[in-house]
């Protein structure tokens, strides 16, 4: 799982072929991976997960929480990240 200023993708490691792809995610931070193979992203205004597939499961927006820090995964469904001076836990 990749992403930057124009999207996320998601590429098969064995074959290295893209499995789906996302313009325009655009993500503050770097995509996390937990053991199911899900992807989660936190974009400006949300924090958006897809399965191994390419189906979005999650959205939620974060757009008053101030500046967010780096998020952390605390296991499968999991997620913490800071918002100004408060931690969020999501899952």
């Amino acid at each position: 799982v990749a992403a930057d200023e124009t999207g996320a993708r998601s590429l098969d490691v064995a074959t290295g072929e893209s499995r789906w792809e996302l313009p325009g995610l655009d993500p503050a931070h770097p995509p996390l991976l937990d053991s199911r193979g899900w992807s989660y992203f936190i974009s400006r205004a949300a924090l958006i997960a897809f399965d191994r597939a390419g189906t979005r499961r999650l959205r939620m927006p974060l757009g008053g929480l101030g500046p967010l820090g780096e998020p952390v995964l605390g296991g499968p469904g999991h997620l913490y990240l800071t918002a100004s001076q408060t931690v969020v836990a999501i899952g």
